[in-house]
């Protein structure tokens, strides 16, 4: 995707982390969802439940995380990823809808 790891990390926390030592894109979106549990806990205590599933998993919930804070927007949010049967979010407008919901900065 034309980023080496550091600077992936830093565009997907905006800012928010200062652990750079991941090298693979598991450990991008395990540290994503690391930070984004931090900041949505302060927000309430809002679940990193993206999907609306029921569970929070790094490769669904966590990929939606890292596009959303690296600015994916639209299709571009969930294009390719495999929903859970019971998720009750897999359209972008209502993942979008969420994250806002959840004071995620969504500004393009």
């Amino acid at each position: 995707f034309g980023f080496t790891p550091t600077a992936a990390t830093a565009a997907a926390y905006g800012g928010m982390s200062t652990d750079y030592s991941c090298s693979y894109g598991s450990d991008v979106v395990a540290l994503v969802a690391k930070n984004a549990a931090t900041k949505l806990s302060d927000q309430g205590g809002v679940s990193l439940d993206i999907d609306g599933d029921g569970t929070v998993n790094p490769l669904v919930d966590g990929l939606l995380l890292w596009r959303a804070y690296s600015g994916a927007r639209g299709a571009a949010l969930t294009a390719g990823i495999n929903f859970p049967s019971s998720a009750t979010r897999q359209t972008p407008a209502s993942i979008e809808s969420y994250l806002r919901l959840c004071n995620v900065d969504l500004a393009p």
